[in-house]
């Protein structure tokens, strides 16, 4: 029977359920080719394949400020993400994560910083009352990279350069 026109479901709950089997499995009972689906209520298009990157990435597109529902971005990536920027914007930020993976060493590079800097950070959060991980990931994030050498180790310093990475603060848990 021909499933065009028809009215879609929502998916999230077998989403939810079936976790990251989810998708892979739908595409196979639809043919492998793109599927239409709603997720939280929205209609959605998964797809797949070398042709499906090369449309996703063409900027002509996608229009990513409206792709994420809330509660994706206010858990997993925050409000204001790269995820969620466009043109310009969007180039610019995934520039300066991309520049950091070209080569698999620079990539161990910042593994290597990154593993420093979580391990000095987490020695300091003994000898505290509070504290934040959210903003504390994006402190050492920010010290990991390596271009942070310019911006200093400086509080006031750090906390600017690495606002964008938080900023907007996902809401409190309540």
């Amino acid at each position: 029977m021909e499933r065009r026109g028809m009215l879609r479901p929502d998916a999230t709950l077998p989403a939810v359920a079936q976790g990251y089997a989810w998708l892979p499995d739908l595409r196979r009972l639809n043919g492998g080719g793109p599927v239409r689906t709603r997720l939280m209520g929205h209609p959605a298009i998964a797809l797949h394949g070398p042709e499906a990157v090369r449309f996703f990435y063409d900027e002509e597109h996608i229009e990513r400020r409206s792709a994420l529902p809330g509660p994706v971005l206010d858990t997993l990536f925050g409000r204001g993400a790269v995820h969620t920027l466009d043109g310009p914007g969007h180039r610019a930020r995934k520039a300066l994560f991309v520049s950091l993976l070209k080569t698999p060493a620079s990539v161990g590079d910042l593994a290597r910083r990154a593993g420093a800097e979580w391990d000095e950070a987490a020695a300091q959060w003994g000898h505290r009352r509070r504290v934040e991980l959210f903003t504390e990931a994006s402190v050492v994030i920010t010290r990991a990279n390596p271009s942070a050498g310019r911006v200093g180790t400086r509080p006031r310093r750090i906390d600017r350069s690495c606002g964008g990475l938080r900023a907007p603060r996902p809401p409190a848990a309540g």
